[in-house]
């Protein structure tokens, strides 16, 4: 069977949406648009006799850190070696990068560990479909993000992450400006931060950034009252035990666990102790 691995274009986005909608993943056109308008260079198709059958995508975070997400295949399709000539696609467009990350599901670990990635540190999705809607508290300390706000937001983020990724942050706030927060201390510093966008299935929230576990309690709570949706998901960084057990007190559950893993020098690091959510394995 002939397999083309090309460049992928905004054309290719219908056909890839109905394979990621059998999958049952989260994704809306939007996420493919901010995917391939900015980072071009690595995403990439599988064609096989004219038809779009898998894909791969990657951001590039300054040359320190990339990512890959998106790498699915249609299930007619699988057992061929096409997600083998995907991420080879998108890892050899990545060569000048000093480090290549992705989180990785259970069955998807023992094929990344075979080319190199090791293990990072663990993520569970947690979801609630029954989610119950409350209206934000009038002594809530999580105001909404404003553009004011930004660099001093891109700032922490690179503090915590480890690497510039303003352009993601900044593309959430203009798509999603009502599901944006952030927290403040006594001075008027900004401490902490919460952004989120829909989805297919539920509304994501993330990244979730704050100076502890009460702090990120807050800004998500302010960021889940915000509409009336009642299925939302977060992807959770499993050290936080404590905040792991506040979603599960509030009705979340466990979806699937996913661990980070790297192929690489990880000079890079996020940390930990104050990065909760991370807004999607695609974005970091």
């Amino acid at each position: 069977m002939n397999v083309e691995i090309l460049p992928m274009t905004l054309n290719d986005i219908g056909a890839l949406m109905e394979i990621k909608n059998h999958i049952g993943w989260n994704q809306l056109d939007a996420d493919w648009k901010f995917l391939i308008e900015y980072y071009p260079q690595h995403c990439f198709t599988a064609f096989s006799e004219g038809r779009v059958v898998g894909s791969a995508t990657g951001i590039n975070y300054e040359n320190k850190i990339s990512w890959i997400g998106m790498v699915m295949v249609h299930e007619e399709f699988r057992g061929l070696g096409i997600s083998k000539l995907l991420m080879s696609a998108v890892i050899d467009s990545m060569k000048d990068c000093k480090c290549i990350k992705l989180d990785a599901t259970p069955a998807g670990q023992p094929v990344y560990e075979k080319i190199g990635f090791v293990p990072e540190w663990c993520i569970t999705r947690m979801i609630n479909t029954e989610f119950v809607c409350k209206t934000r508290t009038v002594d809530s300390r999580a105001e909404p993000v404003w553009e004011d706000d930004m660099a001093d937001i891109c700032r922490l983020d690179v503090e915590i992450f480890g690497v510039d990724r303003s352009c993601l942050l900044r593309r959430l706030l203009l798509e999603y400006p009502d599901l944006a927060f952030k927290m403040t201390d006594s001075y008027g510093k900004i401490t902490g931060f919460c952004f989120g966008r829909n989805g297919h299935k539920y509304r994501q929230i993330g990244p979730v950034v704050a100076g502890n576990s009460l702090d990120a309690f807050e800004i998500f709570k302010a960021a889940s009252a915000c509409r009336g949706d009642n299925s939302l998901v977060l992807d959770v960084i499993d050290a936080h035990a404590d905040f792991v057990d506040a979603m599960r007190h509030i009705g979340f559950s466990a979806q699937r666990p996913l661990l980070r893993m790297f192929k690489g020098p990880n000079d890079f690091t996020a940390q930990v102790a104050q990065y909760f959510v991370i807004p999607g394995g695609e974005y970091g």
